[in-house]
């Protein structure tokens, strides 16, 4: 049977601190149409950093090796193409590969699934049977809660089936140092789960597969995502040991990010049919840069022009009908990010 508490810790005594103590009522309360840009970093020189008030979690120096888009769709236009077998999900995050169904509510963020991204009847289908509860809202420094979840999917020919659990706790507040700023009044959230799967049809103990997950995330009261995330997962089972370790930050375009984005054009019509872009709401004599990604994150086009008129026309062969994330920069302004559909 599910099991979900939440245990408040209370303080006990009260004391005054530079840095206050945020309580946050937005985070990861996406919509569709919701997006953000991060960067991937070289794990050499992470550390954790501490737990506790007033926390510095300097990772300025860390070094960029790639980057991505965390897009948020309708389920039903997510790349994997099978939205429909998640009654629960009202929305998709797609990034790196990956698609993550959520039931998002006014109070909690759960995940009902997890797909790898692309198309065709090869794909890894996990189904939270009982979702996952990740994070509830509003969020302050010292708040625990425990959640139990079970999956099934198909591996090959054989059926897995499994139960864990996992425990979200706010551990810290304080100062976070990345690339492109420093934030005040970060609260960070540690989420550890295990998982044990069985594969039916093979004998014990080879039919055992064992998943632990640690995920680190800082929060402010100025985005819905994450301002960074750390990512470490386990897999064991009697014949193998595999370990993913990655660590990510927001990419800011100016002020834009989720939620908050300060659209600069009047119009835009994309057609996928005859890969044509038309832009509206030009200044006339302005120079531009626009690039064009797949919902995949792939580079479709990038172009830049200076404007005669108040609209124009890019034509080419790569645009196909489908959901695209446009980045188009005035020259001497900040980036705007827009998502869009070619039809």
């Amino acid at each position: 049977m599910k099991r979900t508490f939440i245990i408040t810790l209370l303080m006990l005594w009260v004391n005054s601190f530079t840095i206050a103590q945020p309580i946050l009522q937005n985070v990861v309360n996406y919509s569709v149409g919701d997006s953000a840009h991060y960067y991937t970093c070289d794990t050499i020189g992470y550390s954790s950093g501490g737990s506790g008030a007033s926390q510095v979690w300097d990772y300025s120096n860390l070094n960029i090796v790639d980057s991505f888009v965390l897009k948020v769709l309708d389920k039903n236009n997510a790349p994997s193409g099978v939205g429909s077998q998640f009654a629960k999900a009202n929305i998709a995050e797609t990034s790196m590969n990956a698609d993550v169904f959520v039931e998002n509510t006014a109070t909690k963020y759960s995940i009902v699934g997890v797909v790898a991204a692309g198309t065709g009847s090869g794909l890894t289908v996990i189904n939270y049977t009982d979702p996952q509860i990740v994070l509830q809202r509003s969020l302050g420094y010292q708040m625990t809660f425990v959640d139990t979840f079970s999956v099934s999917y198909n591996v090959s020919s054989f059926t897995v089936t499994g139960t864990g659990y996992s425990t979200t706790e706010t551990d810290g507040y304080g100062t976070l140092k990345l690339k492109s700023k420093q934030y005040n009044n970060v609260l960070r959230a540690r989420v550890e789960s295990v998982r044990n799967d069985t594969m039916q049809g093979i004998s014990p103990p080879n039919n055992i597969i064992t998943t632990h997950s640690t995920m680190l995330l800082w929060f402010d009261s100025m985005h819905k995502e994450p301002l960074m995330r750390v990512d470490s997962v386990r897999i064991v089972s009697s014949t193998f040991s595999n370990k993913v370790f990655t660590v990510s930050m927001l990419k800011e375009t100016g002020t834009t990010s989720i939620g908050s984005e300060q659209k600069m054009l009047s119009n835009i019509n994309c057609y996928g049919e005859s890969g044509i872009l038309m832009l509206s709401g030009l200044t006339n004599n302005k120079q531009y840069s626009v690039a064009l990604y797949s919902s995949l994150g792939r580079k479709v086009l990038e172009h830049k022009f200076t404007a005669n008129s108040s609209t124009h026309s890019i034509a080419d062969n790569n645009i196909m009908p489908g959901f695209y994330i446009l980045h188009i920069i005035e020259k001497g302004k900040q980036p705007t990010v827009i998502k869009l559909y070619c039809r």
